[in-house]
């Protein structure tokens, strides 16, 4: 469990090494590790890994017990990573998590993977730790 830069730790984690954690949530991350080969680490997979190795990675992730928590109204630009990198990922965290969920599910569809990921958004919420981890959505992004 990890919220902002907290999250986005756990994220890379959660990309790069193997777990055997029941569920891994990922809260207001400020980017994300795209579930792309092409991209560079770390806001993807490549130069990292590449060819069937990568392919196998790519999906390792895919299948990890991810929720990716956010705060709907997560859209300000306060203490934001803002480097040309996480901005192609979405100008807000709201945007950015949303983006990195639907293009990774989008991806595991097309590949006929399994895809364990969970996308879970709070109404009302900026970036507040508190809000978010004390909301009755919190033991829905916590569940196995």
């Amino acid at each position: 469990l990890g919220h902002s830069a907290g999250a986005q730790f756990l994220d890379r984690l959660t990309a790069f090494v193997p777990t055997d954690a029941r569920r891994i949530v990922v809260a207001n991350a400020g980017s994300y590790v795209l579930a792309n080969l092409e991209i560079p680490a770390p806001y993807g997979l490549g130069k990292v890994y590449a060819g069937a190795e990568g392919e196998a990675k790519l999906r390792r992730y895919l299948t990890q017990p991810l929720t990716i928590y956010l705060g709907e109204d997560d859209t300000k630009e306060a203490d934001r990573n803002d480097d040309a990198d996480a901005l192609a990922q979405g100008v807000s965290r709201f945007e950015r998590g949303t983006n990195t969920f639907n293009g990774a599910k989008t991806l595991a569809q097309a590949r006929g993977w399994p895809f364990n990921w969970r996308l879970v958004e709070l109404p009302g919420v900026g970036h507040s730790k508190r809000k978010m981890f004390s909301a009755p959505q919190a033991s829905e992004a916590l569940a196995p």
